[in-house]
C-alpha cells in the first residue's frame, strides 16, 4: 500500500464537503483529499491501494482514531511508498516544476 500524506484542512461547512462513493456507501471529505483523489485517479495507470488516514480511520470513534494515530508510525514505516500531497497547483506553476517532480509518478511506478 502507499500512505498518503497531506494537509488537512480547517473543519468545512457541510456544504463545503465533496461527496466521494466508498465501497457503494457516500463519504464526505474535505477539499484538499478531494482534490489529490481527482488528481491521482487521473495519472494512474494501475490501480494503487492507499491508506488515507481520513478514509481508513473512522473518524467518529474517538478510541479508534486515537489507537489508530498511535499505530500511524509503523503503518507509514511498512508502506511500499509515501506521496506527500502539497495541494493542486495551477498550470504555471507546473510548467516551471523540474522535471524530477514530473517524472515522480513513472519513476515510482518502475520500482514497485
Amino acid at each position: 500500500y502507499t500512505c498518503l500524506s497531506y494537509m488537512w484542512e480547517p473543519p468545512s461547512l457541510p456544504k463545503d464537503l465533496q461527496a466521494i462513493i466508498i465501497n457503494g456507501s457516500e463519504t464526505r471529505i474535505r477539499q484538499n483529499l478531494f482534490d489529490f483523489l481527482e488528481v491521482a485517479a487521473a495519472l494512474q495507470s494501475i490501480r494503487r491501494v492507499y491508506w488515507i488516514d481520513a478514509l481508513c480511520i473512522n473518524q467518529q470513534d474517538g478510541v479508534e482514531r486515537n489507537h489508530q494515530v498511535q499505530q500511524m508510525g509503523e503503518i507509514y514505516s511498512k508502506a511500499t511508498s509515501v506521496i506527500s500531497w502539497l495541494g493542486k497547483c495551477n498550470d504555471r506553476l507546473a510548467e516551471d516544476m523540474p522535471d524530477i517532480f514530473k517524472d515522480f509518478e513513472k519513476w515510482n511506478l518502475e520500482r514497485e
